[in-house]
């Protein structure tokens, strides 16, 4: 079992591609690998491994990404399937985390444009420097 989001810049902005036995980046086929859920098992570990084996199985340019794919393609006998917008967003808006979206893909240290939200962003990272510092001096 694997899930995830739909990488929507990669599905409009890429063009399809044939060139590795199926069509990747074409619309509702592709999954981000920034968010993703699984049932992790030696046996599907293997069959990663058994892919990464094979040159010219999938596309190399978004490795971890690519692999996914190939490997739970829509077509094919274990497909990926889709948690839903309101799990990931990739730079969300206040309306989104108002919402309740459950995680945002961003780089953390550009603004998100909105004084709320790059504070909220600091906080959190505020807290986490926090997390580290004390989880270091544990040590």
């Amino acid at each position: 079992m694997i899930a995830g989001i739909h990488d929507l810049w990669a599905e409009q902005n890429l063009p399809p591609s044939r060139e590795f036995g199926m069509d990747f980046y074409v619309r509702d086929n592709y999954m981000n690998a920034r968010f993703f859920v699984l049932a992790p098992s030696e046996t599907m570990f293997d069959y990663y491994l058994a892919l990464l084996d094979q040159p010219g199985a999938f596309d190399p340019n978004y490795p971890e990404q690519n692999l996914l794919n190939c490997a739970h393609r829509i077509d094919g006998r274990m497909p990926w399937r889709d948690v839903g917008r309101h799990w990931d967003q990739k730079g969300a808006r206040r309306a989104e985390y108002e919402g309740g979206v459950k995680s945002v893909h961003q780089k953390w240290w550009v603004s998100m444009g909105d004084e709320v939200l790059d504070g909220y962003v600091a906080n959190i990272l505020r807290d986490m420097k926090h997390f580290v510092e004390l989880a270091e001096h544990k040590l």
